[in-house]
């Protein structure tokens, strides 16, 4: 059986990973510049082509930790 630990830790998990999936499908226009710093932001903008999975995997993994926790912090998709 879980504990409430487990629980709560896979409850977040789960809405952490929807919340994505909602903004991958509603993503505020400025992000880009919300989430980066304004040179690596511009540089972003150029590769933007509006795939947001595309987008995602071609992150290096240090940008792809910064936009997951953009995201996390600033966006609420999904209504819980």
């Amino acid at each position: 059986m879980k504990n409430s630990n487990q629980n709560n830790t896979e409850s977040k998990s789960i809405q952490s990973t929807l919340n994505f999936i909602y903004f991958c499908s509603n993503y505020p226009y400025d992000f880009i510049e919300k989430a980066f710093n304004s040179h690596l932001a511009n540089h972003l903008k150029s590769k933007f082509t509006g795939d947001m999975t595309k987008f995602m995997r071609e992150l290096s993994f240090d940008n792809q930790v910064i936009l997951l926790q953009w995201i996390e912090d600033n966006y609420n998709g999904l209504k819980i």
